[in-house]
């Protein structure tokens, strides 16, 4: 990426790195990781299919990255103690363009249930209360502004105040 672009643009992944593609099945994720080392990814989230072929095999994938992994809300079931995973942080910071952006990273709490793999020693804490801290502790260290990178799926509720469906004439 020009030298131009790093300055002025934050990438971000936010999980399912191995879901997709036949070349991602194939090479168990590897082509995926050298893929988003060559693009300068900034950060990433783990989503429900890292788990895909185990623990160990994610935590090898994830040392083979050139970025960090965000990740807050991720806990091991019987000690409550946060997990660890390679080039992992609970909080980032950037700066750019004189800015500091604030980084919290969260992962889908439906994981356990979305995964082919046992990860039953694992819960997920939910989003709000840690938004609310970290978001605070960030601007305490001085971001200027804070973003989620989120794995997370979203219903939206029909709200007739604000979406206006048009109806569709059969012909």
């Amino acid at each position: 990426m020009h030298q131009y672009w790093n300055n002025r643009i934050l990438y971000f992944d936010c999980g399912d790195q191995f879901q997709g593609g036949i070349e991602g099945y194939i090479s168990k994720g590897e082509i995926i990781m050298d893929f988003l080392n060559q693009l300068n990814l900034n950060k990433a989230v783990i989503g429900n299919h890292e788990y895909d072929y185990g623990i160990p095999f994610m935590k090898n994938y994830m040392n083979f990255s050139n970025f960090e992994w965000i990740i807050d809300n991720i806990k091991n079931l019987t000690s409550n103690k946060k997990l660890t995973f390679p080039h992992q942080k609970i909080t980032s910071m950037i700066d750019i363009e004189g800015y500091r952006i604030g980084i919290i990273g969260l992962s889908t709490i439906e994981t356990s249930f979305t995964t082919v793999t046992d990860i039953s020693e694992i819960k997920y804490e939910e989003y709000i209360k840690i938004i609310n801290n970290e978001s605070e502790q960030l601007r305490k260290d001085g971001a200027n502004a804070v973003i989620v990178i989120a794995h997370i799926g979203m219903a939206c509720k029909e709200d007739k105040k604000y979406i206006k469906l048009k109806k569709v004439k059969k012909k």
